[in-house]
C-alpha cells in the first residue's frame, strides 16, 4: 500500500459560539419559594434554616409546595471541610449559583442563610429582625452576641483559604479560582477510514471558574479501523492524534453542564496491508501526517460529587487530503474526506 499526496493543502476553519445570560432575581412582598434542602446529618436542619431566613426577612415564604422559584441548599462534607451549594431561580432554569466552604457545617449553612436571603430580597436586612420593644418592659441587659463570620461571596464558588496566621493567603486564593478535569472514553470517528473507527481517548482541561468559566484542553487518543478491502486482500487504519481545545464558555443548570470547543488535532495516520497467499498486495505500513480541525459538543450529568458522565459529539474536517492505493494496478483503497464526525461516551472527575 503507498500514500498519495495532493499538490495542495485544503485550509478550513469553522468559528462557533454559544452565548448565554444569566440574571439574579428579586421578588416582591409575600412571594412563595420552593425549598429544597439536602445537608449531612448533624448540620442545622431543613426547620432551622427557614427560621433563620425569616429572621432576616418577612417577604419570602420558603415551602414544600410547587412555586414559580426554587431554592436548592444542599452542604456535604470533603476532605475534612464542608462545601455548601445554592442555586436560586426560575424552575427549570440556571438562575443564581453560589458556594461556600467552611470547617465547620454550621458556619456554612450560616452563610448560606445570608446569601438566599439577598437573593431573594436585596432590601433584607442581614442582622435578624427584632420584635417590637413592649413599652412596659425594661430592655434585658444582656451582652450582645458576638457576630456571625459571613465568608465574602463572588460569582461561581468561593472557598476561603486562610494562612498560620488567620490571613488570607493571596497565592492559595489565586489558585483556588481554578479547577481541573480529567476524562477517559470512547470515540467512533468516520473521516480518516473507510469505516468507522473506534479511538480510546484520554482528556485533561482546566477551567477558570466564574461566570463564564472558559477553558483549555488537552486530549489523547488512538483508534483503529475495522479490516476493509484493499485491492486483492485487506487493510486497516489507524490514527494517533493528539487535540488542543478551546471552552469558551460551560453553562451549569442542577445536576448538568453544556460546553462547546474549537480544537485543532495532530497526529499520524497509518495504512497498513494484510497479505494472504491468493493477496498481490504487498504486506506493511505507510503512514502520512494527520492535521484536522473539531467543533465538539459535550453534554455531562452529574452522577455523585466530582463524577460526570459525558456524551460527546462534533465535526471532524481534515486539513490535509491524502488517499491510499495499491499498484499494480494501480487502486485507491482509502482517501480522507473532506469532513467526518464523532460521537463518543466517558466519564469524567472534576478536582476542585
Amino acid at each position: 500500500m503507498t500514500v498519495g499526496r495532493s499538490p495542495s493543502f485544503r485550509l478550513a476553519a469553522t468559528i462557533a459560539a454559544t452565548l448565554f445570560f444569566s440574571s439574579e432575581i428579586a421578588f416582591g412582598e409575600s412571594e412563595r419559594v420552593l425549598l429544597r434542602y439536602e445537608v449531612e446529618p448533624g448540620c442545622p436542619d431543613r426547620r432551622a434554616f427557614v427560621e433563620r431566613v425569616r429572621s432576616h426577612t418577612g417577604r419570602v415564604e420558603l415551602t414544600e409546595e410547587p412555586a414559580a422559584r426554587v431554592l436548592e441548599v444542599s452542604a456535604a462534607a470533603a476532605e475534612g471541610s464542608f462545601t455548601g451549594e445554592l442555586r436560586f431561580g426560575d424552575a427549570g432554569a440556571g438562575g443564581v449559583a453560589r458556594r461556600v466552604s467552611g470547617p465547620e457545617c454550621e458556619e456554612v449553612v450560616a452563610a448560606l442563610v445570608l446569601i438566599a436571603v439577598v437573593a431573594v430580597d436585596p432590601e433584607a436586612r442581614l442582622a435578624p429582625l427584632e420584635p417590637a420593644e413592649e413599652p412596659a418592659r425594661e430592655p434585658a441587659v444582656a451582652p450582645p452576641p458576638p457576630p456571625m463570620p459571613v465568608p465574602s461571596v463572588e460569582p461561581g464558588r468561593v472557598r476561603p483559604t486562610r494562612g498560620p496566621n488567620g490571613a488570607r493567603s493571596p497565592a492559595s486564593a489565586h489558585w483556588r479560582d481554578y479547577s481541573a478535569r480529567q476524562a477517559v472514553g470512547f470515540d467512533l470517528r468516520t473521516p480518516e477510514a473507510p469505516q468507522p473507527s473506534l479511538a480510546a481517548v484520554v482528556a485533561t482541561r482546566v477551567t477558570r471558574e466564574g461566570a463564564w468559566r472558559p477553558a483549555l484542553g488537552l486530549a489523547m487518543g488512538y483508534g483503529q479501523s475495522p479490516r476493509v478491502e484493499a485491492g486483492a486482500g485487506e487493510a486497516r487504519y489507524a490514527l494517533l492524534f493528539a487535540r488542543f481545545e478551546a471552552w469558551p464558555h460551560t453553562i451549569r443548570f442542577g445536576s448538568f453542564e453544556v460546553s462547546a470547543a474549537l480544537g485543532f488535532e495532530l497526529g499520524q495516520l497509518e495504512g497498513r496491508a494484510v497479505s494472504s497467499d491468493r493477496s498481490l498486495v504487498p504486506a506493511g505500513p505507510q503512514t502520512t501526517p494527520w492535521y484536522a480541525l473539531t467543533q465538539v459538543l459535550v453534554l455531562a450529568y452529574r452522577v455523585v460529587a466530582g463524577l460526570h458522565l459525558e456524551l460527546r459529539a462534533g465535526l471532524v474536517e481534515p486539513l490535509r487530503l491524502d488517499h491510499f492505493y495499491v499498484d499494480p494496478p494501480y487502486e485507491v483503497v482509502n482517501r480522507v474526506r473532506y469532513a467526518g464526525v464523532l460521537a463518543g461516551l466517558g466519564v469524567a472527575y472534576r478536582f476542585e
